[in-house]
């Protein structure tokens, strides 16, 4: 059988209303996003306790909840968020990768100091611990704003200049 996925979580969950989370600063929508990922992280973490040959498993999620106008965005791992507003693309994220945290702490690390990339080594993902924390957002949309989802798949392939561009030019998501 297949592990629940986080828009079945969301639905499974209490009103956004009743959320104990909401007497934090973020909105109900955010901290039941919040939950529906550490929830997956737990199943994923457990079914990696029970299977050895999968107890090494993880994964990196990036997921928004829009409701009126506001993105409710939750991160985990190099799965990034944009926002691409009056012409210009923002990550709203941050890697949670080797490179990044090196960077983040003014520190760098060669591929000769680690035998990997320090692109590819993740230091957090869903299912890698029993609880995971999640980066969040929350920001305000306007008319013509544009989320842009992705894994490394696109951000490591596509440069933020390219996707800009071709949002700038195409318009159309599907395009």
């Amino acid at each position: 059988t297949s592990a629940p996925s986080i828009p079945h979580e969301l639905h499974q969950a209490p009103a956004a209303d009743n959320l104990e989370a909401t007497k934090g600063h973020h909105r109900p929508q955010t901290c039941q996003l919040v939950e529906a990922v550490r929830e997956s992280n737990r199943l994923i973490y457990n079914d990696g306790q029970e299977n050895p040959d999968r107890c090494e498993m993880g994964t990196t999620v990036v997921s928004a909840w829009l409701q009126r106008d506001i993105a409710s965005i939750a991160h985990v791992g190099d799965s990034r968020a944009y926002l691409w507003r009056d012409n210009r693309l923002e990550a709203l994220t941050q890697d949670h990768t080797l490179s990044d945290l090196l960077a983040r702490e003014g520190l760098e690390a060669s591929y000769d100091d680690l035998h990997d990339d320090p692109r590819d080594i993740l230091v957090r993902v869903v299912g890698g611990e029993p609880d995971v924390e999640v980066d969040v957002v929350e920001i305000a949309l306007r008319s013509g704003d544009y989320l842009v989802l992705c894994t490394d798949g696109l951000s490591r392939v596509v440069s933020d200049t390219i996707v800009s561009t071709s949002i700038s030019r195409l318009r159309d998501p599907q395009d």
